[in-house]
C-alpha cells in the first residue's frame, strides 16, 4: 500500500502558521491516511490476490475473510435481523465449542448502541452521583457465560450489501499483522519546481486460527 503526494518547493520557505515545516506535515498527514487504509483493508478485504503483471495488486486477506466457521448470518438481508443478546451469546458460544476465547468485540458505532443497551436479566449495574449530573448509558465490557469481552467501536468496519453491519467477536492473540516492509518515506524525481514523495509499506494479516473467533453479519 501507498501514498504519493506533490508539494510545491515554496510552499517549505513561505511563513505558515501552527507549523514550521510543510514537508513535515504532509508527510505525518499521508502517513495517518495511508495507516487509515491499512486498518481497512484488514478488516473488510474477502479475498486474497497473489497480483500478476495486468494490473492486479497483491492483497491480503482481512478478518472478513478469514472467518468462515462462526460466521452468523442470517438467511437473508431483512429489516428484521435485529441484534439481539442471545444472537450475541450465541455467536461466542460457537468460538467457544471450537476452542476460542474472544476477547474483543468490534463493531460499528450503530452496533456498539445495540450492545450498550442490553440487559440480560436486568443485572445493569449503575452508578448515579447527581453531584457530577451526568448519565452513563454504555457498555464497555460484556460479561456472559463464556467470556468477557472488550465492546469497541471501529468506524471503518464496511457495510454488508451497503445497508447491514457486521460485528467481530475476534481473540486478539489469533490475529498478527506481519510486515514485509515497514513504513518508509521515499523522495520521488523532480517535477519543476515542486517534489513528490511517497509513503509505503508492505504486509499481510495473518489469521492463527479462524474457528476462535465469530463474525455476526447482516445487522439492520
Amino acid at each position: 500500500s501507498h501514498k504519493v503526494f506533490k508539494l510545491a518547493d515554496v510552499m517549505e520557505v513561505v511563513n505558515k502558521v501552527g507549523r514550521s515545516s510543510e514537508i513535515a506535515y504532509q508527510k505525518g498527514k499521508h502517513l495517518a491516511e495511508l495507516k487509515t487504509e491499512v486498518e481497512y483493508d484488514m478488516l473488510n478485504t474477502a479475498a486474497s490476490a497473489a497480483g500478476d503483471g495486468t494490473g492486479t495488486a497483491r492483497a491480503s486477506k482481512g478478518v472478513k475473510g478469514f472467518i468462515t466457521t462462526n460466521d452468523n448470518d442470517w438467511s437473508a438481508a431483512a429489516a428484521t435481523n435485529v441484534l439481539t443478546e442471545d444472537i450475541f451469546n450465541d455467536a461466542m458460544n460457537d468460538a467457544w465449542d471450537h476452542g476460542g476465547k474472544p476477547s474483543l468485540c468490534l463493531c460499528p458505532g450503530a452496533v456498539k448502541r445495540v450492545i450498550s443497551a442490553f440487559n440480560g436479566n436486568n443485572k445493569i449495574t449503575v452508578n448515579t452521583d447527581d453531584s457530577d449530573r451526568k448519565v452513563i448509558n454504555t457498555i464497555d465490557f460484556y460479561e456472559g457465560d463464556f467470556a468477557t469481552v472488550k465492546v469497541v467501536a471501529n468506524r471503518f468496519i464496511a457495510k454488508d450489501n451497503s445497508t447491514y453491519y457486521s460485528c467481530f467477536l475476534l481473540q486478539p492473540d489469533m490475529w498478527e499483522q506481519l510486515i514485509l516492509m515497514p513504513y518508509r518515506t521515499v523522495e520521488l524525481a523532480k517535477a519543476g519546481p515542486s517534489t513528490k514523495w511517497m509513503i509505503d509499506v508492505e504486509y499481510t494479516l495473518k489469521c492463527r486460527s479462524e474457528k476462535a473467533n465469530a463474525w455476526i453479519k447482516n445487522i439492520y
